[in-house]
């Protein structure tokens, strides 16, 4: 693991996070909480079941503070050059489920392993921040 990398995380998670606590209170309390979980969905159930469930489930705020987590990611997994992770995903064009469906086994490997080291920095920022 790159010192690097991990930096890059722990700047990006901070930013989310910092950002998040600027806004409403009931978010920020929720974004937390579900930031907790997301990692074992993750592990539980596939780096892809795991983002259509963040994306698309929960009542009103809870849905607010899933889509905002499954976003941020998202972001971070896609980011190039000296600011992301640079994972290698195929050229398919689209969403970011299209680009995980089209990417061979290693690169969805790589992209969950990410998203687990990324997420262990927005629940530590999140939790500390509460």
């Amino acid at each position: 693991m790159s010192k690097d990398l991990e930096k890059l995380r722990a700047k990006k998670a901070w930013d989310i996070v910092s950002e998040i606590n600027r806004g409403e209170a009931e978010l920020k309390e929720k974004y937390s909480q579900e930031a907790q979980g997301f990692p074992v969905d993750i592990i539980s159930n596939g780096l892809l079941q795991a983002l259509a469930f963040y994306k698309l489930s929960g009542d009103d705020i809870t849905k607010k503070a899933r889509r905002k987590l499954a976003g941020h990611l998202e972001n971070w997994l896609f980011l190039t050059g000296e600011e992301g992770p640079n994972i290698p995903f195929s050229a398919a064009t689209g969403n970011s489920v299209r680009k995980l469906i089209s990417s061979s086994g290693e690169v969805y490997r790589q992209a969950a392993l990410e998203s687990l080291a990324f997420l262990q920095w927005v629940k530590r920022f999140s939790k500390m921040e509460e």
